[in-house]
This record gives C-alpha cells, structure tokens and sequence, in this order.
C-alpha cells in the first residue's frame, strides 16, 4: 500500500515538473506523455485519472485509446470499459464494467498537427475484485407468452468483478437462470388461460470469491395467455437530481411559443417562453420536468419498499411539457396495439383538472421533426387522463394493488400506425391561472406499450 501511494506521489511530482512554460517552447510532434499511477481500483467503480503531462508541440492535440491488453497480452473492449476525454487525455473507468480482476496496459495516440505518436506501455493499472455490489437488471420488467421457449432476459449489471455465479432463490418451477450470465429463461412451457397473465417477481443472488449479493423483487416477468399483448415499452426512470431528469428511456422536453386550447368551453392563447416556463431545480424537485422522484411504495404482496416514479409539478407557472418515449418498433405487430399508463394526481392550493391537463399523443417517427420534437405534428389521442389517475394517498404510501385497480387505463393506438415506428408522448398542459392556480402534480407510475 505504502509502495501504491509512493508511485502515486512520485508520478505526480514528475508530472507538475513539466511545466506549461516548457511546453510552449518546444514545437515538433507530441512526446513525454506521463500519466500518474492508479491505486486501489475496485472492478466496476468508476474512476478517473489525472490530466496526464505531454508535450503537445504547439497548438492544440487530441488524445485517443488505442489498445488496452491484460497480462496475457490479450485485447480489452475499450467502449463498454473505459472512454477519454480527446481534448485532455484524462482517462475514465466506466462503472459497471467488466473487467475482471488482474493487470492492464494502455496504449495511448496523442495527435497534433505534425504527426500522431502512439505512446505504448504509457499507464498500468491492477484492478482488484470486490464483493459483489449494486446488481441490477435493465430493463427489469419482461413479458413473454407461456409457450415462448426462446424468451430470455438481458444479462445483469454488476460490481465487483468476477467470474460470478448467479442464482435464482424463488419461482424455479417456472423459471431458470444461466449461472454463468445471470439471464433468465423459461424452464418449461407455462399454462395459462388466453386471456390471463401472471406477474412474477423474482429475487437473484449473485456471488465471486469475495462475497454475494442477493436482491428480492429485482425483476418482474408477466406469463401471458395468447390473446394478452406483449409489453413492447416500459418506461423507466432513476431518481433525477439537479443534473438529471434521472430517465433512462424517456425524453422531458417543453414547448415554447403560442398555444391555444379549449379551456371550460373556452379557446385560449398563450406564449410560453424558455425564460419563465422553462424547467428549473428548486431544492430536491424539478419544476416544470418531467423527473424521477422516490417514494414509499406498498408492493401487491404487501411488502413495502420504495419506487420511483416519473412526476410533473408546473410551479404556479403556465407550461407544456412532453414525456416521450424513445423509439417503439411495431414493425412485426399488426394486430393489435395500445398505450397502457397509470398514475396519481395531486391537488394543491385548490388546483382543479379543467386547466391543468395530462394527454395522450402519438406520432409516426418518419413525422418527427428531430430538431424539435414537440413542434410536430402529434395526434392527440385523449385530451386529459389525468381524473383517471387516483388521488395521492393523504398518508404518502403509495399502494400499488390502488394504481392496478383505480388508477390504470388502456389507449388504443389507431390502426394506421401498426407496423411503423412511433413515439408515444404524455403531454401536460397547465394553462390560464384565472381559472385556478397552477399547483396540480402528476406522478406516473407506468408507462407501456402493448402490442399483438
């Protein structure tokens, strides 16, 4: 440890030693590229490096990875493991990689206007293997039909560092994980009705040689009967803070400009500008964004724990704020599909719904207009879900078996859009503070698109 911390020391002295100065003098191709060692690295923690020291030789320089290699000389994936930034040359260890524990070199290309050099050998780094730690599944909700014996998950994120051996501790009569991947499968065909569909939540353990890890509720997989429709979307969000929304495959974007739009039999108009109506971080909350935010949850089999779910609060101030979904592809789905949300509403002030308004749209993706997504032209499907949400519990505990029953609905996604590529947008509306204050949440709970 001492010896670690001893390198560390000494490569950064040798780096402060080549001053800017010195650098600035000498013109020619790029030479002396010093990184400072690295100590103590933990697979799957994220890590940068110091600004290396180089002589750039005038002017600006790029730096790029050329190879990574491990002790056995063999070639490291660089992508999924490590990136740099081009214009300093600091080096970043991605979380959630997948190095396994052992010894890595970098070759690293250093580029100016004379010539590339590429400097071998330039920064070695031992990664050590730790208990497993943050396993998660992305995405974590699945659905498949009982006779699809070809279903299987994506493979688990992990820290740590193995190889690990995962294990799955309930559901084995229907279910059966790869013990070197983590992806889960059928283990048989599942009977169950046409019109049926069985939710399973299944807890996964994952242990290497310094320890396990094992997570209940870490994955949901719906069984379905023949004539349910697959889950095709499900959006899902991380908690948001106040460099992110924290969504993951959903989009948070305003409009600004004029609106019009039929209030209590009224058409009004509006201009919402990027100044007052734009999305802001206040404390520990988005207002006027859509962002995750975290929340006691009760769980159908009563167990009580916590969710996250993708919430809107305008703030007393006008604005129109698209949640959109990514990409979704019904190119193979012709039958059937439909939008499938649920959610709760919150009253503050006195806020009422004829102002405060959440739709549903649609639009195919060869309409979109990619430098501004809400100025297209979406089909508004339903003008204002939102009083078919459920009401915010007055105790905070959200219950999910309330959301199943009172607070879900289905929309039907017109025929004119199977077998294309959409985007599916939640859209709320608050509008004309002379009807009632602005201060209406909306928190949703789910996002989906189902399709046969």
């Amino acid at each position: 440890m001492k010896k670690n911390y001893f390198s560390i020391f000494l490569s950064l002295w040798i780096l402060s030693s080549c001053t800017q100065e010195k650098v600035e003098q000498y013109v020619g191709q790029p030479k002396d590229l010093r990184y400072a060692g690295v100590a103590d690295y933990k697979c799957g923690d994220f890590f940068t490096t110091y600004q290396p020291s180089v002589f750039v030789g005038g002017g600006e320089a790029e730096f790029k990875i050329t190879n990574v290699v491990n002790t056995s000389g063999e070639e490291i994936e660089v992508t999924n493991n490590f990136s740099i930034d081009p214009g300093n040359g600091v080096i970043s260890f991605l979380e959630y990689n997948n190095l396994l524990p052992g010894e890595y070199t970098f070759d690293i290309a250093v580029t100016n206007a004379i010539a590339e050099v590429n400097f071998q050998n330039v920064l070695s780094f031992e990664a050590h293997q730790a208990e497993p730690s943050g396993l998660y599944y992305l995405p974590n909700l699945y659905s498949t039909y009982g006779t699809n014996m070809e279903f299987s998950t994506a493979f688990p994120n992990v820290k740590g560092g193995g190889p690990y051996t995962y294990k799955l501790n309930n559901h084995t009569d229907v279910f059966t994980i790869d013990a070197t991947t983590g992806s889960i499968h059928l283990a048989k065909e599942y009977t169950i009705g046409d019109d049926e569909f069985k939710e399973f939540k299944l807890d996964v353990a994952v242990e290497n040689a310094q320890g396990e890890q094992m997570q209940e509720s870490i994955m949901d997989i719906e069984v379905l009967g023949a004539n349910i429709g697959q889950l095709i979307f499900h959006g899902i969000a991380i908690k948001g803070d106040s460099e992110s929304y924290g969504l993951q495959n959903l989009t948070s974007n305003n409009y600004y400009g004029t609106v019009t739009k039929e209030l209590s039999g009224e058409e009004y108009t509006t201009v919402l500008n990027d100044s007052t109506h734009n999305p802001k971080f206040v404390g520990e909350t988005w207002r006027r964004a859509w962002a995750g935010q975290v929340f006691p949850y009760q769980q159908e089999d009563g167990v009580i724990t916590e969710r996250v779910l993708v919430a809107y609060w305008s703030d007393s101030e006008e604005s129109r704020s698209f949640l959109a979904t990514e990409t979704v592809d019904l190119t193979n789905y012709t039958t059937d599909a439909y939008i499938e949300t649920s959610g709760l509403w919150r009253y503050s002030g006195g806020a009422e719904h004829v102002n405060q308004h959440l739709s549903v749209a649609i639009i195919d993706v060869t309409e979109l207009d990619e430098g501004s997504p809400v100025a297209s032209e979406w089909e508004i499907l339903e003008n204002d879900i939102s009083d078919r949400f459920i009401q915010f519990p007055t105790d905070g505990l959200i219950k999910e078996i309330d959301l199943k029953l009172n607070g879900s609905l289905e929309v039907q996604i017109p025929e004119k859009y199977l077998g294309k590529q959409i985007q599916v947008a939640l859209i709320a509306d608050f509008l004309n503070p002379e009807i009632g204050a602005l201060t209406r949440r909306f928190y949703v709970h789910e996002l989906q698109v189902r399709a046969k």
